[in-house]
């Protein structure tokens, strides 16, 4: 899922699995391994020693002759990264040519040695990491990161005499590739860290001697003289919801020019009056294009120095190439000097090049430009559009900070929004450039409070700057055809929205000699929330809107697809051995991501075949695996790490109270020994997946208890508070997962208000939807008419290649090493679409890393297609009544596959409507099928959901929860029946032959109960719909020529009779929906069988090498037993056989591990009785005692 990037490998290799090693402790899988922080050490020289090959002695050595002199830098707690990233518990350098700056305090003067712990990869790119410490000033003897040894170690780089006090340390990308420094170390002992365990060394920590960088002041722009009153206003447009004027100001040097002041005719804050600074207009130049586009935001070299306050002393620093309004050879500010013409809606201005003093920059690059305000008839933005010829050839960008000059202090922001990296209120440290190629939405946002009412929740007004729909790029996003550019700074530092355009050396941004540079802009000032004011600039700039219905299969058919793939289709990677789905990115590993939705299914459709192939094995899984992820070897395996992971454990004390309430549920309440599981007291604690009151309320689901529902609502209230209200300050960076680590989990707020009613859930439930929408793409907007896909018959795609079992695969590409990448040229036919069919809106991201890097350096940017919160988009618009949410649900699922469609997408591409894509190919979505039962459960919540919603409850079915795996979280049902308006014994029905519909356009249900059988239809297009539903009235005890009952979106009820050929006509309306009623002959579609009294056995077998038996009788809803057996040994040429007794079958022996074995379809009221022969290199071979494992007597 967090892909390993061939031409970026070592960059995501190492925070992969920091990433990995997160996750997998938050779900209940391997352990967090004590992966190498990069430090820096500083010990004096000549105060003890180690003496050679004395390992043993290290530890105490360090402890006894090191201190006190001894100090432990950790450099991802440097304020000052200068565009390095902070990486885990290491920097990576962000390639820019950037310098991390932080003090360091001696208090005893001498000599001292400097060591690093850099990060060096001799098999892959050797000696490429490089960068090189300064001390005080003058450069390290040695360049780190080519130290020859494979991840990180530690390099003494230097020697020298430091006196008492504060030092300056300086880490400086020199090679601008991917540098990793994890630790500095300065002492002076000739302690060698590399004979030491690192985390012996923590404590020698220090805290950094933080730099601060010194205030920018420009009283050219900052001191200015207004004009008040109606005489003070030189211009003045207006419509249904704000006027906006001109006042007349004067500067400190005397320059007339005019400031933007918003008074609000409606809000909350309609009468309010708010006045900006002077907003000076930036050009930007350059005589060549020099913008890297090589890390997540643009940089460019400057030859500019800032300075930086540290310890009493002012030191001057190269400009952090990240700095947005740094780049570039020069810069000219323009000011508002008169206004040239008016219009009712629009006002046109010239704005002139500032005079010296005046902060004009390094070179007057023009001496005008005409700007013209356009004010459209309802909302708060206005239009700025901009034309102006420089005076040279070259590559230019224009720049406008919203606010005027200094921005928002702090105190007075309550929240930015520039996604994927900033929201809450956080900001990055310099003006770091967003592209419209990086953000879903390509706006700025900061939400600043009335100075006057800073107390108050009702006084917040959003300041932002938003692309010109016109401007932005129809392509599909890449790393280059970026045409904006956004940040949260302003030039002087402070937090404003600021937009560039074009960008600088980027696409549009080259002017020929005589040319002229044209762009355009919206300003924003509105008396509300980020959250509004994003959800109406979506709607009335960008032109979001509800665009996506079924292409050539429904959802319904869609999941149907799934489930015959994950049950038979010849392509999933499925490993019998391991008991679970492929994990494409580790060889011969199997990671149940949603092993739920394997028993649901089963259920769902009545397969018990599925059930015997798919869900049984992903139980027996879950009994005995240490992990969600298992393999038998850790070599090269970025998952099973350890090698007691490669054992058979049962026990696995991290999988949560949701995963055995719904494998209770699923297998029909009939293992009493899983409800005991579920019941089992548990230490539960608040983490990024999945908070404690979430885990609490899967176990009211089991056993309702209103003093339980209440401690839980104390406990999700309380945490709502703490997460939303004061979330981490800083930004995750570029390699967490958005929907993990950038804002808190809120799906099973939903989940709680349903239950409550606490308006507090509700509200912060919709905060935390906003912050999803945040990240789900806006753009390129959908136009209208056809798109032409492959033309010319070609389409060149680059992509990694994974594992396939214990070599590399990957389906229609050249096999070769694992995790390198591999271009191809596939010849598909040229032929055209409708346009929104490939469209990306509505998609998301799985981490700013991959969308950035996952193809490749030169391929498209990828979005993802697990959009999980889908359903409880849905879920909160029928709470709310608020069509906002589902618009945004729909964009996300509605018409985009025919069957599993793979998860990253990164093109304009429609294979994926094929049903066999996932078999046939070729791969270019990265087809993760452990990804495989998520996705199905995603699609069979949504189809669940969008009739509960719809039908205002009235068709409502009881549910598991399906999560614990990063952001996957899902409804599962089919554990229990459900309510189809006053039939309230339904059980959920899923089927491609006994019932269905004629048309795509509509996603259908079934329900049986007794005596009843329910057809659930969903118009899903953007029109009506004439459909007819088709039913097998045989198959479902339906008379001949049966009379339906109808019940639909009129809220009338009336009969409905079959055509001649047996069929039902009827029409849905837009958003229309049906449910049709059967009597039907009684049946019982899920017979109650009894529960299970033995409970699982265990055993200690005298040859410790065979570790422990255990094993269990497991009872299915189909009415059958079985018997799964494993031990928690595996010695050297194991063989295991089964000895059943009276039983006629063979079982054949298994060889290796793990050491298990299974048998099915045993009767309920039969004893199972056998033995097992276990037979090991160098053992005697021996059988254990006869195990016992009671039916149930006189059970059917």
């Amino acid at each position: 899922m967090l892909p390993i990037l061939a031409r970026f490998c070592s960059l995501i290799v190492h925070s992969f699995r920091f990433l990995r090693q997160v996750r997998v402790r938050q779900s209940g899988a391997c352990r967090l391994l004590a992966a190498g922080a990069t430090a820096i050490l500083f010990v004096p020289p000549g105060q003890g020693g180690i003496p050679d090959n004395a390992a043993g002695r290290a530890a105490e050595t360090a402890k006894d002759t090191a201190a006190p002199n001894t100090f432990l830098l950790e450099p991802e707690k440097f304020s000052a990264l200068g565009g390095w990233i902070k990486d885990g518990s290491h920097i990576t350098a962000g390639n820019t040519g950037g310098t991390a700056f932080a003090g360091f305090a001696i208090t005893t003067p001498g000599s001292y040695h400097i060591w690093a712990r850099s990060q060096d990869r001799p098999e892959n790119q050797p000696a490429t990491r490089r960068f090189r410490l300064r001390i005080n000033g003058r450069d390290a003897a040695v360049e780190c990161g080519a130290h020859g040894h494979e991840s990180f170690y530690w390099e003494r780089v230097d020697s020298r005499s430091l006196e008492a006090g504060v030092h300056a340390l300086e880490v400086r990308d020199t090679a601008r590739f991917f540098g990793r420094l994890e630790a500095v170390l300065i002492t002076n002992s000739e302690l060698d860290p590399n004979t030491v365990e690192r985390d012996s060394l923590k404590r020698f920590e220090q805290q950094p001697v933080q730099a601060v960088r010194a205030p920018m002041v420009d009283d050219g722009v900052e001191k200015i003289t207004l004009e008040n009153g109606a005489a003070g206003v030189a211009a003045e447009l207006r419509n249904d919801d704000i006027v906006l004027r001109l006042r007349q100001a004067r500067t400190a040097s005397g320059r007339s020019s005019f400031v933007r002041e918003v008074e609000f005719l409606s809000g909350e804050l309609k009468g309010r009056i708010w006045q900006a600074g002077l907003e000076p207009l930036y050009l930007l130049g350059s005589r060549k294009s020099s913008v890297s586009y090589s890390a997540f935001s643009p940089t460019w070299p400057s030859t500019e120095q800032e300075d930086w306050l540290l310890a009493g002393r002012t030191w001057s620093l190269p400009a952090d190439a990240l700095d947005a309004f740094r780049a570039g050879d020069a810069r000219t500010r323009f000011f508002p000097a008169s206004i040239r013409n008016r219009k009712t809606d629009t006002i046109e201005l010239v704005y002139e090049a500032g005079r010296e003093g005046e902060g004009g920059g390094q070179g007057n690059l023009a001496q005008r430009a005409l700007v013209v305000w356009h004010l459209p008839r309802k909302g708060f933005a206005v239009r700025m559009e901009v034309a102006l010829k420089p005076e040279k050839a070259g590559f230019y960008s224009l720049a406008f900070a919203a606010g005027g000059s200094g921005g928002f202090v702090m105190d007075a922001v309550k929240a930015t929004q520039l996604p994927p990296l900033f929201q809450f209120r956080r900001v990055p440290d310099v003006p770091q450039m967003l592209t419209s190629a990086t953000t879903p939405h390509p706006m700025a946002l900061v939400e600043s409070l009335l100075a006057s009412e800073r107390e108050s929740d009702l006084s917040s007004i959003t300041h932002g700057v938003v692309a010109d729909v016109d401007g932005l790029s129809k392509e599909w996003s890449t790393r280059r055809n970026a045409t904006y550019g956004f940040t949260l700074r302003g030039p002087e530092g402070g937090i404003q929205p600021a937009v560039f355009a074009p960008i600088l050396g980027g696409v549009g941004s080259r002017v020929a000699k005589g040319g002229e540079l044209r762009s355009a802009w919206w300003i924003v000032t509105a008396p509300q929330s980020w959250a509004q004011t994003m959800r109406e600039v979506d709607a009335s700039i960008l032109g979001l809107r509800d665009y996506r219905e079924p292409w050539q299969h429904s959802l319904t058919e869609q999941a149907l697809n799934i489930i015959d793939l994950i049950k038979s289709g010849p392509g999933f990677g499925w490993y019998d051995r391991l008991k679970g789905p492929m994990n494409i990115e580790s060889a011969d590993t199997a990671t149940h991501a949603a092993p739920l939705m394997l028993l649901s299914a089963a259920r769902l459709t009545g397969d018990m075949e599925f059930f015997e192939r798919r869900g049984l094995p992903a139980l027996e899984f879950l009994l005995s695996r240490p992990s969600i992820h298992f393999a038998l070897s850790t070599k090269g395996n970025f998952y099973v790490t350890r090698g007691e992971d490669t054992r058979l454990m049962f026990k696995n004390p991290r999988l949560g109270t949701a995963l055995w309430q719904g494998l209770n549920d699923l297998t029909g309440n009939l293992n009493p020994w899983l409800r005991e599981r579920v019941e089992a007291p548990k230490k539960r604690v608040d983490g990024a997946l999945i908070p404690a009151w979430s885990d609490k309320l899967a176990l009211y689901r089991a056993v309702p208890d209103e003093r339980l529902l209440r401690e839980i609502t104390r406990e999700a209230e309380s945490w709502a508070k703490r997460a939303f209200e004061n979330p981490p300050k800083k930004s995750p960076g570029i390699m967490p997962f958005y929907n993990v680590s950038f804002y808190p989990y809120w799906w099973d707020l939903i989940d709680l208000y349903e239950l409550t009613g606490s308006k507090p859930l509700l509200e912060y439930a919709k905060q935390g939807a906003s912050l999803t929408l945040a990240g789900q793409w806006v753009h390129p907007v959908v136009q209208p008419g056809e798109m032409t896909l492959y033309p010319g018959g070609k389409l060149t795609e680059t992509r990694m290649v994974w594992w396939s079992g214990p070599g590399a695969g990957r389906l229609g590409f050249p096999a070769s090493k694992p995790h390198t990448s591999s271009t191809v040229t596939f010849d598909l036919p040229e032929h055209k679409v409708p346009a929104w069919l490939p469209a990306a809106v509505g998609l998301s991201l799985e981490q700013p890393a991959t969308y950035y890097n996952v193809a490749g350096q030169d391929s498209n940017l990828s979005n993802i297609q697990i959009t999980v919160w889908a359903a409880n988009l849905l879920r909160l618009s029928g709470i709310t009544g608020d069509d906002y949410w589902r618009m945004y649900a729909r964009n996300a699922l509605i018409g985009r596959a025919a069957s599993y469609p793979g998860y990253y997408m990164s093109n304009f591409m429609d294979l994926q409507h094929d049903p066999d894509f996932p078999n046939k190919g070729p791969d270019l979505t990265a087809f993760y099928w452990h990804h495989v039962p998520v996705h199905l459960a995603m699609l069979v919540d949504y189809l669940v959901t969008d009739a509960e919603v719809r039908t205002g409850g009235a068709v409502r079915f009881p549910y598991s929860k399906s999560q614990g795996y990063v952001w996957f979280s899902s409804r599962v049902f089919g554990g229990k029946p459900g309510r189809v308006f006053d039939d309230s014994s339904c059980w959920l029905w899923l089927d491609r032959n006994k019932f269905g519909v004629d048309t795509p356009r509509v996603d259908y249900l079934g329900a049986r109960s007794r005596d009843k059988f329910h057809l659930i239809l969903m118009n899903q297009a953007q029109g009506a719909v004439d459909a007819r539903a088709l039913v097998d009235v045989a198959a479902l005890g339906i008379a001949e020529g049966a009379v339906a009952r109808i019940r639909g979106t009129d809220d009338g009820e009336r009969t409905l009779a079959p055509e001649a050929d047996g069929r039902y006509p009827l029409t849905l309306e837009r958003g229309g929906w049906a449910v049709l009623t059967f009597d039907a002959t009684d049946a019982n579609p899920w017979p109650s069988y009894p529960p299970l009294a033995t409970k699982p056995a265990t055993l200690v077998l005298e040859d410790k090498a065979w570790g422990e038996l255990h094993a269990f009788r497991i009872r299915s809803p189909f009415g059958v037993d079985s018997l799964y057996a494993g031990l928690t040994g595996a010695p050297d040429g194991a063989v295991v056989t089964l000895l059943p007794e009276g039983e006629n079958r063979v079982v054949p022996p298994v060889h290796g591990a793990p050491c298990e074995v299974s048998l099915g379809n045993i009767p309920m009221s039969q004893d199972i009785r056998f033995r097992i022969r276990l037979e090991r290199t160098g053992g005697a071979t021996i059988e254990t005692p006869v195990v016992t494992l009671p039916g149930t007597p006189d059970a059917l």
